[in-house]
């Protein structure tokens, strides 16, 4: 059995090694964030949630936006300066 490119649910499996795929759903997003896809929704609605792709009537996010958006959303204090948005 060849490990190379089996595939996990939401990610591809390399050798042995997970990778996320480039794109994710917002099922898959909100999987990540362990939230709702309605959340989402509500966050690009307002602007405030990571950037994101429209395909037609279709959302994708690249990992590497939401992993940006995560980085930028990062607060190590409750009284964070950032958090008064």
């Amino acid at each position: 059995m060849n490990c190379c490119y089996s595939r996990v649910p939401g990610r591809i499996r390399t050798c042995g090694v997970f990778q996320l795929p480039p794109l994710a759903t917002p099922a898959e997003f909100a999987e990540y964030l362990r939230t709702t896809t309605a959340a989402l929704a509500q966050d690009r609605y307002r602007g405030t949630g990571a950037k994101f792709i429209e395909r037609g009537s279709r959302v994708l996010h690249r990992w590497s936006d939401v992993s940006e958006w995560l980085d930028r959303n990062t607060i190590q204090r409750t009284d964070d300066p950032r958090r008064q948005r």
